[in-house]
């Protein structure tokens, strides 16, 4: 799983309707982020040139469902340790050994806000960066 909901203290998010998976992919989506394919409107696993993103919470293999709430919280790992000037800034989605990361260095598609508070990572740490998705795919 590259991303998880991080929900302390608020109540589960809304969920969009099912939304068409494209079948060539096999692999369950859950857990990472996902854009639609502006050719055939159909969900695929979103790579570092997508523009808008949702978080899959379910996957039946045909369709899928994502977080319909802007407010949202997700926490996942960056590219690089977190430093206390990453807070409140607009960041984008890279790809890693096939893993979706928060790309802390890079602002081109600002799919990304890093929270401003405190919480938002550990100094020097790649880990548990809490973000919201600035740019949401429409549901």
């Amino acid at each position: 799983m590259s991303f998880q909901l991080y929900t302390p203290g608020r109540s589960m998010p809304d969920l969009s309707d099912l939304i068409a998976k494209d079948p060539a992919i096999t692999d369950n989506l859950i857990g990472k982020m996902i854009t639609i394919d502006p050719a055939t409107g159909l969900a695929i696993e979103a790579t570092a040139a997508s523009t808008e993103l949702g978080f899959c919470v379910s996957d039946n293999g045909e369709d899928i469902q994502v977080v319909a709430d802007a407010e949202a919280i997700y926490k996942g790992n960056a590219d690089a340790p977190f430093a206390a000037i990453n807070r409140n800034t607009e960041v984008d989605l890279v790809i890693n050994s096939g893993v979706q990361e928060i790309d802390l260095g890079a602002s081109t598609t600002d799919v990304f806000k890093v929270l401003s508070t405190k919480k938002a990572g550990t100094i020097g740490d790649t880990t548990d960066v809490l973000v919201r998705i600035n740019k949401l795919i429409a549901v």
